[in-house]
């Protein structure tokens, strides 16, 4: 089982497409700000009546709350057989005791803090603690620390930032994923168990693998 792990997207199906014909995959995972439906174009057309049924994606700050396309990842989700978790929104500390389904809820939190033997969770924003910098300051969300210390998945990925990180977090493998002109992860399964990953870096026209 082949799972391509894309970063933001900003409706940029042509490249995304690049991707797909190159790699073959099986799923796609992709970790927020997918599309803006006013962008969308006969590349988006062609994605998603080819790609829609095996699309997972948590929502980011530039998706519309109200779009349907693929299978949007809030909370525990058996996918081929995998445990996935994902959080779709923003977190603002304002919003955790009200209600704005564009951020974090107190109970999207507590919802997720009792699941365990996770294989991959999936968010828009980093957590604290994987090393994803601005100015020196790690942006990372230390609530969300929190949770991944509970929930210890083997497989963290985020985006938002667009920018590549690679981090051993405690037993989670973190992966800030980039834009897919500048890159993109592939993870490879056997029956459920994780068995190959990689990244490809994109330097004008050269390809990095790590």
């Amino acid at each position: 089982m082949k799972v391509l792990a894309l970063g933001d997207c900003h409706s940029r199906f042509k490249e995304v497409l690049s991707i797909i014909d190159k790699e073959q995959p099986d799923t796609i995972i992709q970790v927020g700000d997918l599309c803006e439906v006013a962008d969308l174009d006969k590349y988006a057309v062609k994605f998603f009546r080819e790609w829609e049924s095996k699309l997972y994606y948590v929502r980011g700050n530039h998706d519309e709350w109200d779009m349907t396309f693929g299978n949007v990842l809030n909370g525990l989700h058996i996918i081929n057989g995998r445990r996935v978790v994902g959080l779709s929104g923003m977190y603002r500390s304002k919003y955790l005791s009200k209600h704005n389904k564009k951020y974090w809820s107190a109970k999207d939190l507590i919802q997720l803090s009792h699941l365990t033997n996770v294989d991959l969770f999936i968010s828009h924003e980093p957590f604290y603690g994987v090393g994803v910098k601005k100015r020196r300051k790690d942006v990372g969300i230390p609530i969300l620390t929190h949770v991944i210390d509970y929930m210890q998945p083997r497989v963290a990925l985020f985006g938002h930032n667009h920018k590549f990180k690679l981090s051993f977090y405690k037993n989670t493998i973190a992966i800030s994923l980039p834009p897919p002109r500048k890159g993109y992860g592939i993870l490879e399964y056997d029956n459920v168990d994780l068995v190959n990953f990689y990244i490809i870096l994109k330097d004008k026209k050269k390809e990095i693998r790590l």
